[in-house]
């Protein structure tokens, strides 16, 4: 990753699953940075990633977003591992 996506400068780590699903990022925001994934070169770095096909899951909380393309679903832990049963 770049300088400029360091957790510590960013608020956000950021982390390719080392399974069999390498097409998904997820996003986890510090605690009290729950949008800090919107700005900056988070948020230009997410763009590429996107742009290139690649799904990006942002968890916040027990708050989840699926992003893929255009299209986004929002939901709890919960609500998510329903939808994936």
């Amino acid at each position: 990753m770049p300088e400029q996506l360091r957790p510590d400068v960013t608020k956000v780590v950021l982390g390719w699953p080392w399974g069999t699903d390498r097409e998904t990022l997820f996003v986890y925001p510090y605690p009290g940075h729950e949008t800090a994934w919107q700005y900056g070169d988070v948020a230009q770095y997410l763009g590429a990633v996107l742009s290139k096909g690649a799904k990006v899951v942002i968890v916040a909380g027990d708050k989840r977003i699926a992003i893929k393309g255009d299209m986004a679903i929002v939901g709890t832990e919960d609500e998510f591992a329903e939808i994936l049963t």
